[in-house]
């Protein structure tokens, strides 16, 4: 049997056919903001794929949780690094290709583990680029699961068959702290508009920023399926977002015993 090619570097999206209403207006998203990643673009579900000839769908078949899927999906993919996303990652600017590209060499260069992405506020000390700062042991989260360039080897030692994606972030942080955070590393805020994305889900639900920003760019979401209604902590709107989670477990439900299509269709 010929040996698989190793790609470089891939683009990985995480999620599951219960999520597959977000794939139209993230894939939608992610192409309008960055036309031409140049790397393979991989999509992780369960039995649905994204019909588009740019995305690669790793199907698992049965949801088997979050770290048995990645590690199932990454012996598919088979690349050194991964920009890894979630499927609620909302792009809401241009990705800058170049700084982007220069980020994932600049830390397979040093051989690091990881390199956030996302805009945070993690305390940081400097390093020979302006654009990267190491990430220090004080941040309560070293680590998490938002966008992030990942050293593939490190993904394949420390995530454990059966995580779920909150245990997984707590053991992947704690990890990184007994490392003393050598090879995680951050954009800094010379670089840290290159990847300009918002989160859309919370608790199942979209959020209202998610769904304003999705009408501002002409976005389609289906807000029946997945509402977005209200927070706070009255009575009242806890009781309501309770009713509304009982509606979504039906709809799964109903879901699993008349599956949708397998392919979900672009937004035209």
């Amino acid at each position: 049997m010929a040996e698989k090619k190793t790609e470089r570097y891939a683009i990985v999206i995480s999620s599951v056919d219960h999520f597959s209403d977000l794939w139209p207006p993230f894939f939608q998203l992610l192409f309008r903001h960055w036309e031409k990643p140049g790397y393979p673009v991989w999509l992780i579900s369960t039995q649905q794929y994204y019909n588009d000839p740019r995305v690669n769908t790793f199907r698992t078949k049965t949801d088997l949780h979050w770290g048995t899927n990645l590690l199932n999906a990454l012996e598919e993919i088979n690349a050194d690094y991964i920009i890894y996303l979630q499927d609620d990652y909302l792009f809401n600017g241009a990705v800058d290709t170049e700084k982007l590209e220069s980020a994932v060499r600049w830390l397979e260069q040093r051989k690091g583990h990881y390199l956030d992405l996302f805009p945070s506020k993690k305390t940081y000390e400097g390093t020979d680029h302006q654009n990267y700062g190491r990430l220090t042991i004080e941040n309560h989260w070293l680590v998490d699961l938002q966008a992030a360039i990942w050293k593939v080897d490190t993904l394949r030692a420390q995530v454990k068959r059966g995580w779920n994606p909150w245990g997984a972030e707590c053991a992947l942080n704690q990890n990184a702290k007994e490392l003393d955070g050598e090879g995680y590393y951050r954009l800094t805020e010379y670089c840290r508009s290159s990847f300009p994305y918002i989160q859309g889900v919370k608790g199942g639900f979209w959020l209202k920023v998610a769904v304003d920003c999705c009408r501002e760019q002409n976005i389609q979401i289906d807000l029946n399926y997945r509402p977005s209604p209200p927070v706070g902590q009255s009575f009242a709107r806890k009781m309501w977002r309770s009713i509304i989670k009982r509606r979504m477990a039906f709809q799964r439900w109903r879901r699993a015993i008349c599956p949708p299509p397998e392919a979900v269709e672009p937004q035209a």
